[in-house]
């Protein structure tokens, strides 16, 4: 049995809603926790595009409509990218003390997700992946884990310190966005 398994969003349609991979990524979450591999999901998603709502609250709301437990569901909703989805659920898992982790997203997603979920959290964690719907592919991924490695090529695996002040200095997506660290 898992800790918490944590699903993590995709890009919400122009409209605002939750797109088609993303349904499928908490519908995959919620099959999970219905057959008890953890008590707890969280929802990993900020809001990149300004909506009225973060993706973590669009699919917390989408899960509910499903019959999902509220109690059942925590929100990470700073993230923006993928890297930040390992970033900011980590100081949500920290601070419950857990350690062992299955971590969803689609298939072609998931060698990225991996290596940055590792990365992010160390040696000190237990993490499992599922991959939904294989027939899907992306030819950014490559590119995106080449500018991970350069950015982040000479810092050790899960130090936090380390990762935060880079993030931070050097990654598009978190410039000058340290206010996302507040609680």
């Amino acid at each position: 049995m898992y800790d918490a398994i944590v699903v993590l969003s995709y890009k919400k349609n122009l409209d605002g809603s939750l797109s088609a991979q993303t349904r499928s990524r908490v519908d995959e979450g919620i099959k999970l926790l219905d057959s008890s591999k953890a008590p707890i999901v969280i929802f990993s998603g900020g809001n990149p595009e300004n909506y009225s709502c973060s993706q973590a609250e669009s699919m917390s709301r989408y899960a509910i409509s499903k019959g999902v437990d509220i109690r059942k569901i925590l929100l990470e909703d700073k993230s923006l990218d993928t890297f930040g989805n390992a970033f900011f659920a980590k100081r949500i898992i920290k601070r419950h003390y857990w350690k062992k982790l299955l971590i969803v997203s689609h298939a072609y997603h998931i060698q990225r997700t991996k290596i940055f979920f590792d990365f992010i959290f160390g040696r000190d964690y237990t993490l499992d992946y599922v991959g939904i719907e294989k027939n899907i592919t992306s030819k950014l991924e490559g590119k995106l884990l080449d500018l991970f490695r350069e950015t982040f090529k000479d810092i050790e695996k899960g130090d936090d310190a380390a990762i935060q002040k880079r993030m931070f200095e050097r990654h598009i997506h978190y410039i000058g966005k340290e206010y996302l660290l507040k609680n």
